[in-house]
């Protein structure tokens, strides 16, 4: 039998604290190992932080992040200590891109987000 399985998404397992500066980087490559362009003007990005997959609003919204990309692959998300003083706990989240010219929607990663207690928290 064959199988067509056109989920291309990472799982990305992901771990911060309570209060803290939210503040990923990564370097997106394509299948070929290259550098993706991932500036503003090629992609919109939406990340949002849920309980469970199917909760009906997030923990953390992606209005809550910032989108950094440029064209060598570097992509950062951040968020302010402020955003990131939500209860601790293992939350689920994913990264869904949307190309501005096409309008092709593509989950990037998903996974877990741990959030973790904190003593100082702002």
């Amino acid at each position: 039998m064959s199988k067509l399985n056109l989920d291309l998404s990472q799982r990305l397992d992901i771990t911060c604290r309570k209060g803290d500066t939210f503040k990923m980087q990564l370097l997106v490559k394509d299948s070929n190992n290259v550098p993706v362009n991932v500036s503003g003007s090629i992609y919109n990005y939406k990340l949002e932080v849920r309980e469970t997959d199917t909760s009906p609003t997030a923990i953390i919204p992606s209005s809550g992040f910032t989108f950094n990309g440029d064209a060598s692959g570097n992509l950062t998300i951040e968020a302010s200590a402020t955003t990131m003083n939500v209860d601790s706990g293992l939350y689920v989240y994913d990264l869904q891109t949307t190309i501005i010219a096409s309008g092709f929607v593509q989950t990037w990663f998903y996974g877990l987000f741990n959030i973790h207690e904190d003593v100082s928290v702002t």
